[in-house]
């Protein structure tokens, strides 16, 4: 059992008895700044009212009726508050009183202090966990109320059934929270939403993790929507999935828009082009500093989880592991958003010609060893087996080594997500180039032409998003490879059957281009 000294514990002790509340005070005192001793009823009441009280102490000498009127007036307006007795001579009222008024302890004179202290102290505990728990629920109050303004919030069970809605969902959707309630999810799934998407949707959420995605849903009077959701899955204490979370973002302004930019590109392909240039520049422009000012308030939100989690796990409470584990996937997304700004606010800069490239030496062998050991983690877990053919990775770059390490880190981390536990890397010269080839025994790229665009487009010209990651991954590679005149080809692996990338990277012409290795 902990004590917490410096908690603001307030106690109100009442004894007509000069000196036996100069010796009480006395012991009080010793572990509690906060003590109020006075002598009636009376002033006792007036220092309830007019001050906040954890605990009330009360000498009686001989019970007689009366003696109990303090509590009895506190008890109408707090029943949970503690109260105790110091008695002189037993009197079977005073215990018959103590169980109805719900008096926890009766301490006999002479006093036991340690008793009383102990008591005391485990009193203060209480206090102590009750209001950080009371903190914490606060602090997710707050974050529950800035999601309910923001988003739209649905809970299913396990079966796909509405347990729960918030008011945007009923504004947007057009339903009643009434109409939605214990229905399928499936009434506001758009037709134009693929059986492919929803099988990726539900296969991802049963296997207890978290999806992301775009989707079309439908309005109560047959239109739509377009959200950009996080489902979640809730589990119980034994790690069984009880139901889903799913925060969605309305997009359809925003698709509508592009959807509206690509029609205007069509009627007026000549005009719009430089339009559209001009349009793109802005965009990028407004990114850099829109994505830029969005980092600061999600690494306040990812440093409070932090802190909050770090806290709980310190309290001792049946709610606490709960509350560390919500604390951890408000962390968890925040990270995951962080990230995708950070690689959005890059694509920004670069496309708006805002980034730098500051080059640097280095070997692609010491870029791939660092990759390797990032990565090992995930390699562990998928049973990855990567082959890496040294030859030629000694040779010198001159580039941004931050930015190469960007651009293989995505292609490698996409070959250990989505291959068959097969990758093979190595590299070769042609005259004055440095070709590094990457290739696996996954099921290979059917679209390699749109695959490096920014988003796939369906036929009615509305952007679709079907996959759990960004959709700026690969356009982000392929702008990094212009901006730093590195060819990049894509092509099927006649080695091992599945995607094949290859970089060619200049290479500094030096009377010796192999750097030894350092040991």
């Amino acid at each position: 059992m902990f004590f917490n000294q410096n908690f603001d514990f307030s106690i109100l002790f009442v004894c007509d008895d000069s000196r036996l509340k100069d010796d009480i005070k006395k012991i009080l005192i010793e572990s509690y700044e906060k003590v109020y001793c006075v002598d009636s009823d009376t002033k006792a009441m007036e220092i309830y009212n007019d001050n906040k009280i954890d605990l009330v102490i009360k000498y009686i000498k001989k019970y007689q009726d009366g003696d109990l009127n303090l509590f009895k007036e506190i008890r109408v307006l707090n029943f949970d508050l503690p109260l105790f007795t110091i008695y002189s001579m037993p009197k079977i009222e005073l215990f018959e009183k103590s169980i109805e008024l719900n008096i926890e302890r009766n301490f006999p004179i002479p006093i036991n202090e340690d008793a009383l202290i102990r008591v005391m102290h485990k009193l203060c505990n209480e206090k102590v966990t009750e209001r950080m728990l009371l903190d914490q629920i606060n602090m997710l109050d707050d974050y529950r109320t800035a999601i309910d303004q923001s988003f739209l919030v649905s809970k299913t069970d396990i079966d796909g059934v509405i347990i729960d809605v918030n008011d945007n969902f009923c504004e947007i959707s057009g339903y009643s929270r009434s109409e939605l309630i214990d229905q399928p999810h499936s009434m506001v799934r758009h037709p134009d939403t693929s059986s492919e998407v929803l099988k990726e949707l539900w296969d991802t959420i049963l296997d207890k993790k978290v999806w992301k995605g775009r989707i079309k849903n439908l309005t109560k009077d047959g239109g739509f929507y377009i959200v950009e959701a996080v489902i979640t899955p809730i589990l119980d204490s034994n790690g069984d999935i009880k139901e889903f979370i799913a925060i969605r973002q309305d997009v359809t302004a925003l698709v509508s828009a592009g959807r509206k930019i690509i029609e205007q590109e069509k009627e007026k392909k000549e005009i719009e082009k430089e339009h559209y240039k001009v349009l793109n520049k802005t965009k990028d422009d407004f990114l850099v500093v829109f994505t830029h000012e969005l980092k600061t308030p999600l690494n306040a939100i990812i440093n409070m989880s932090e802190s909050a989690a770090r806290r709980i796990q310190k309290i001792d409470s049946p709610r606490s592991e709960s509350l560390r584990k919500m604390m951890s996937v408000i962390r968890d997304n925040g990270v995951d958003m962080l990230d995708t700004i950070t690689t959005i606010l890059d694509l920004s800069r670069l496309k708006a010609d805002k980034l730098e490239f500051k080059n640097e030496k280095f070997t692609l062998k010491s870029t791939l060893d660092d990759l390797i050991n990032k990565f090992n983690p995930l390699i562990h877990e998928s049973g990855t087996k990567i082959d890496i053919d040294y030859s030629n990775l000694e040779y010198q770059l001159n580039l941004d080594r931050m930015r190469v390490n960007q651009i293989i880190s995505n292609i490698l981390s996409n070959a250990i997500k989505y291959s068959h536990q097969k990758i093979f890397i190595n590299a070769k010269i042609i005259e004055d180039r440095l070709s590094l080839i990457i290739e696996d025994n996954g099921p290979g790229i059917q679209n390699k032409e749109k695959i490096f665009e920014l988003y796939e487009q369906e036929d009615d010209g509305a952007i679709k998003r079907t996959s759990k990651g960004t959709g700026v991954g690969l356009n982000f590679v392929k702008l990094l490879c212009e901006g730093m005149d590195i060819g990049l080809s894509l092509e099927d692996s006649q080695n091992l059957g599945g995607a094949k990338f290859e970089f060619n990277f200049p290479l500094e012409i030096t009377e010796n281009k192999k750097v030894k290795e350092v040991a």
